[in-house]
């Protein structure tokens, strides 16, 4: 009983450890991630019957967190929703496909890339763009 109760509280105690460590801050960190946007372009007009890439480059001294979401201009409806697995990552590569699906006129959307760093510093861009069935 005494070694199940140890072995409880060493897990416990690395679990608080590493979720601790996880949210520490780099008082050093003055600076936010830097996200560039490759494609699509701002303004592109696409074919709703193809693959939309989404590629660019995220960097920093110690990455968090990525989310990468694609709305319907008119009606506000999520279209494409994905968060990155970037932890502690100081270079990250974007390259995503969404597959655009019942698109049947013409359709304004914005595409929102948000990334925050261990220090609490976030990033936002938006691309918006057209989708043509």
């Amino acid at each position: 009983m005494k070694i199940k109760f140890l072995l409880t509280l060493a897990l416990c105690l690395t679990l608080t450890s590493i979720i601790v460590s996880c949210h520490d801050h780099d008082e050093d960190d003055t600076n936010p991630p830097v996200l560039l946007i490759t494609s699509p372009s701002d303004n592109a007009s696409l074919p709703a019957s193809s693959h939309v890439h989404i590629t660019g480059t995220v960097t920093d001294e110690s990455l968090h967190e990525m989310n990468i979401k694609i709305t319907n201009d008119s009606n506000g409806s999520v279209l494409f929703n994905k968060d990155l697995e970037v932890h502690d990552a100081t270079n990250y590569t974007i390259n995503e496909s969404y597959t655009p699906t019942n698109i049947t006129s013409v359709t304004h959307v914005t595409m929102f890339v948000v990334v925050s760093d261990h220090s609490e510093h976030e990033v936002r861009d938006t691309v918006h763009f057209v989708l043509n069935p």
